[in-house]
């Protein structure tokens, strides 16, 4: 997918960086998940800084669950996705907002002829639909935003 974007991150002076890291399998609707990773990417390569990386990063990520009483529970598996792109920070009360439907910060992130702001609200209900989640963080120009699904 990331090569997808290789023709508009290559006309900013964008470099697409793919890591993985172990067995990264897991069973869900490609489609779809297909669509969550395609919103991420396009955000991440349009508020990139030119002439930067966006970091595309795969893994597995093994979790042991415990009951209440802290007894030992059985053992899941997370596929866990990350894009990270260096431009512009978003602050924390946009980052509370940012799967909103219809939601468009102004000024940052926001582009000339924008989308309808729905891109990251059907990612994220997509990313529940699977038991997962999407989150993002913004720190000192760095946003990355994560899927974690369950294996």
């Amino acid at each position: 997918m990331a090569d997808e974007f290789y023709p508009s991150a290559q006309a900013r002076s964008i470099d697409v960086e793919v890591r993985t890291r172990g067995s990264i399998e897991c069973f869900a609707d490609a489609e779809k998940v297909s669509r969550v990773l395609n919103n991420l990417l396009k955000n991440a390569v349009a508020y990139a800084d030119g002439g930067s990386t966006v970091v595309v990063s795969a893994r597995r990520e093994e979790a042991l669950a415990t009951d209440v009483g802290g007894n030992r529970g059985t053992e899941s598996a997370f596929l866990v996705v990350e894009v990270e792109n260096q431009g512009r920070e978003i602050s924390p009360e946009h980052l509370q907002a940012i799967f909103e439907k219809f939601y468009r910060e102004d000024g940052a992130r926001s582009t000339q002829g924008g989308g309808a702001g729905l891109g990251l609200a059907i990612a994220h209900e997509i990313a529940r639909a699977h038991g997962g989640e999407l989150t993002a963080r913004s720190l000192e120009g760095r946003t990355t935003f994560a899927l974690r699904i369950p294996a």
